[in-house]
Parts: structure tokens; C-alpha cells; sequence
């Protein structure tokens, strides 16, 4: 589960996706979320390996099949 605080709502045609990144591996999909209001709750669709990153990032409306973007946060595990 990935908890976010005061991330605003994705802007108009766009998404939050969340991506696992396991150590030397490539981003997997991990989710989309919306954003807004005080805490935005996802839980992933991926495992999370000990020693992956966990990130997010803007996307078209859909999500991606890999990151477009820099990412806007992420955390290693």
C-alpha cells in the first residue's frame, strides 16, 4: 500500500501511476490514483522487493506502459 499526503488531484487528462522498481530492474505498474483531498490511499498491484524504489508519476489518462516523466516522489524500500 502506498499512502500519499496532500498530493493534489491529477490534472485535467492526466493520471497518477505509481511503478516498483526493484534493484537493477526495470519500473513495473504498480497503480493509478487520482491525488486530492488530505491523504490518497493505493494499493499497488505489484510485489515490492526489499531494496526497490517505489515512485510516481504524471501520466496521460490510462497510465503508461513505462514512465514518460520524471518522477514527482519516490522512496526505497
Amino acid at each position: 500500500m502506498l499512502v500519499v499526503d496532500r498530493l493534489p488531484a491529477a490534472p485535467s487528462g492526466k493520471t497518477y501511476e505509481a511503478w516498483v522498481i526493484p534493484p537493477g530492474g526495470e519500473p513495473q505498474r504498480a497503480g493509478l490514483f487520482k491525488g486530492g483531498g488530505t491523504m490518497t490511499m493505493v494499493p499497488l498491484e505489484k510485489d515490492v522487493p526489499a531494496g526497490s524504489v517505489v515512485a510516481a508519476t504524471v501520466e496521460r489518462s490510462g497510465g503508461a506502459s513505462k514512465p514518460t516523466a520524471s518522477p514527482i516522489f519516490s522512496a526505497q524500500t
